[in-house]
């Protein structure tokens, strides 16, 4: 009975405290801005956003101004357990961001650097291509790249004020459908002629970049040369065992790896210099069977061309065989159009006349009027 009486009253206890720490009561959030470039340093008055995401609503925000000392703070904040926290600041032109848990006691701290608009602090680490499929009938290949983005210094890079000043990605000539994704806070992305431009800050420390496209093949091959701007200390190029024979011009090892009973085809290299440009070309890609070529030729007919195409045939039809029954009867030996004299046009004429009489077209007496008509105007032509 005492062990049972114990036990409600550290149940009674838990659930005080659960409902102290997640009960309706007004909170303040303390925390402060820390510049990790060396010599660098927080000035008052940098703004500084609370933000909060609750499921099924709209997000909120609330904003702050840092002191002297970097310090912020955000007054009156009520917490919920089905809402997510978090903190971000816009410092020298870059935007930083963090999740926050709202049940430490701990102020919240908040890393931010100076910038730079130089893109030699950004590399390229590990960098895979994945091969995703062929499609046969369509002869689309899809393809993902994912390459991860370092900077190893105490600056954060930031997009310079022209369009070249960005962080820039090449695609294949044709490419189509791209997405693009990253973990990078405030990132966004636009597609130019030859591949797309990544806008946003680069903070030290790695950062995740993932792309898909895919893009059309002619027959069974493809052919591109990519660049590697940032480079690459290791990349993989993986494809379905069998789909194709990947070529390229870098020093690389091929071998099988398996992953869930399915096999692939894995090539890899390492040690790509900022700027090497790789020729990729595959082979053996899968083409279509000939009643796949008929159906996708059937499906791309413009079905709004067919009546007035429809016409013109019948039309074209109807008179190559008029011509054909004429010089059947005129029975021209030097071909279809083998001269326009007049004396010609009254021969031939002359020829039609007596096939037309042999074959009841006309009658005897007729055929004897039209005849002496037509070699009156004969003789008077060879005359002249």
């Amino acid at each position: 009975m005492k062990l049972l009486w114990f036990l409600l009253i550290i149940f009674a206890a838990l659930v005080t405290s659960y409902g102290t720490v997640r009960g309706n009561e007004p909170l303040d959030i303390h925390g402060r801005l820390v510049n990790s470039t060396a010599g660098g340093s927080i000035p008052a008055g940098v703004s500084v956003a609370f933000h909060y995401e609750k499921i099924g609503a709209s997000p909120g925000m609330i904003r702050s101004v840092t002191r002297k000392d970097g310090s912020f703070l955000f007054s009156g904040i009520v917490f919920h357990d089905d809402t997510l926290y978090g903190i971000s600041a816009i410092y020298d032109g870059a935007t930083y961001a963090k999740w926050i848990d709202l049940e430490g006691s701990s102020p919240v701290e908040l890393r931010v650097y100076n910038s730079s608009t130089s893109d030699d602090i950004v590399a390229g680490f590990n960098a895979s291509i994945l091969l995703a499929d062929a499609d046969s009938i369509t002869q689309y290949l899809s393809i993902m790249e994912m390459i991860t983005l370092t900077n190893e210094t105490d600056l954060t890079y930031v997009p310079g004020s022209e369009p070249m000043d960005l962080l820039r990605f090449g695609l294949p000539v044709g490419a189509e459908g791209l997405v693009v994704d990253t973990g990078i806070a405030g990132a966004d992305w636009l597609q130019v002629d030859r591949g797309f431009a990544l806008i946003a800050s680069l903070p030290p420390g790695r950062h995740d970049l993932m792309f898909t496209y895919r893009v059309p093949y002619s027959g069974s091959s493809f052919s591109y040369n990519k660049t590697w701007r940032y480079g690459a200390e290791s990349l993989r190029i993986v494809a379905p065992k069998g789909m194709t024979n990947i070529n390229t011009d870098i020093d690389y090892e091929i071998r099988v790896l398996d992953i869930d009973s399915h096999e692939y085809d894995v090539l890899e290299s390492v040690g790509l210099e900022r700027g090497k440009v790789m020729s990729l070309d595959l082979t053996d890609l899968p083409g279509p069977t000939f009643s796949q070529s008929f159906i996708r030729n059937l499906r791309s007919v413009h079905y709004e061309y067919v009546g007035p195409v429809s016409l013109f045939v019948v039309l074209l039809s109807a008179a190559v065989f008029g011509i054909s029954q004429t010089l059947r009867l005129r029975r021209r030996p030097k071909g279809w159009f083998s001269g326009s004299r007049e004396q010609e046009v009254i021969e031939d004429m002359i020829v039609e006349l007596e096939a037309n009489l042999r074959e009841g077209n006309i009658s005897f007496n007729e055929h004897r009027r039209r005849l002496e008509i037509l070699r009156r105007r004969l003789s008077s032509v060879s005359e002249n």
